[in-house]
């Protein structure tokens, strides 16, 4: 038994309820193989639901988003990111808001080209900055609606989504 070769991954499944009994509750797997998913949600007015996944493909990297349409079809990267996305939530089924960062700093690009691993803990001077995004999945366009020069932890958007709050990390 060699603790390297333990993977964790996780199974989407998607149960109907309808019925009054335990028997009558359908439970249909969405996902195979040892990729994980994560935020999963639902794409408003849609059939579909979106989430987070470990999977790479093609020009997408781990953490981006996903879509997998429920009346049948494999899931598909609807984002390609180079640094993934963090938080989401959907204004509409062709938009989302989102936390990410843009592209490596030239000091990250440096460390990476030195094959440098170190982390230094509380580093304000080179500390990732997240941002919040806004992405029009026809027009594939981002744009970024803050300019915090502190990370960006959270948000949340008001019922109406006419409004968003958000919280910056002050170490």
């Amino acid at each position: 038994w060699n603790l390297k070769d333990q993977k964790a991954f996780n199974i989407l499944y998607l149960t109907i309820l309808e019925g009054k009994k335990k028997e009558d509750f359908k439970k249909i797997q969405l996902t195979h193989g040892e990729d994980t998913f994560n935020s999963i949600q639902w794409v408003p007015g849609e059939n579909r639901i979106s989430f987070k996944t470990s999977r790479e493909f093609k020009d997408t990297k781990p953490g981006n988003l996903w879509v997998m349409d429920l009346n049948g079809g494999e899931a598909h990267p609807v984002t390609s990111f180079e640094t993934g996305v963090q938080q989401y939530r959907w204004l509409d089924k062709d938009n989302l808001l989102f936390v990410g960062s843009e592209a490596k700093s030239l000091y990250d690009k440096e460390k990476e080209e030195k094959k440098d691993t170190a982390e230094v803990i509380e580093d304000e001077d080179h500390q990732e900055i997240t941002r919040l995004f806004k992405y029009d999945m026809k027009a594939k366009k981002t744009k970024r609606l803050t300019a915090n020069d502190k990370p960006l932890q959270f948000f949340l958007l008001s019922h109406n989504k006419q409004w968003v709050i958000y919280s910056l990390s002050m170490s």
